[in-house]
């Protein structure tokens, strides 16, 4: 895809960077043809409902990704042993809250608690998602310039999408992934100290 924008006269309409421009009406149709060719299940998927796991809401991943519209506590409940109560309470290590208080820090909505404990999440995006809107852009602030080996990299492709045989991949992540994903995080893993209450 990455090839193919490069080489059509619709991949000159376009800017894959930061702002992550739509291209122009005339070529849109075309592109996004493209796109749902090459990941059926991945668009399925982006526009799926969900039920998030931390606050309850419904949500898109299309709508989701690097949004940081939900909250979570980065640190652990420990067991709060200054408090005397017939019912034990815990307390997170982030912010010192009890353990039924809201997050203290920013994230994705999602399904699953998998992020608790601090890791470090990222989704590799590849641009042309981000250009075509089947993703929205994410936050200034949830972008990584190059994620390093203690973060989680995670792909955005489903993994029906995702090319059985190894010479085909290759030339999949050679020609339309292009060489520059968007690398999005999927918290705000830096902001942990108990004065930022949300």
């Amino acid at each position: 895809m990455a090839h193919y924008l490069r080489e059509q006269s619709i991949g000159r309409q376009i800017v894959l960077g930061d702002d992550a421009r739509r291209p122009a009406a005339r070529g849109q149709d075309e592109l996004n043809q493209r796109l749902l060719e090459y990941h059926p299940y991945t668009v399925q998927e982006l526009h799926a409902s969900r039920l998030c796991a931390y606050c309850g809401a419904h949500y898109t991943e299309q709508q989701n990704v690097g949004q940081w519209q939900c909250y979570y506590h980065p640190g652990r409940a420990m067991p709060d042993r200054r408090v005397r109560t017939w019912e034990p309470r815990d307390r997170w290590t982030c912010c010192n809250r009890i353990d039924d208080a809201p997050g203290c820090a920013a994230c994705d909505h999602s399904e699953t608690r998998a992020w608790d404990h601090g890791r470090k999440v990222v989704v590799a995006v590849p641009e042309f998602l981000l250009a075509t809107g089947q993703v929205a852009a994410p936050r200034a602030d949830a972008r990584l310039a190059q994620p390093d080996s203690t973060w989680v990299v995670g792909e955005i492709r489903h993994s029906l999408d995702v090319r059985k045989d190894a010479q085909d991949e290759h030339r999949y992540q050679t020609r339309v992934l292009g060489p520059q994903p968007a690398y999005v995080m999927r918290m705000h893993h830096y902001r942990r100290g108990p004065a930022d209450n949300y």
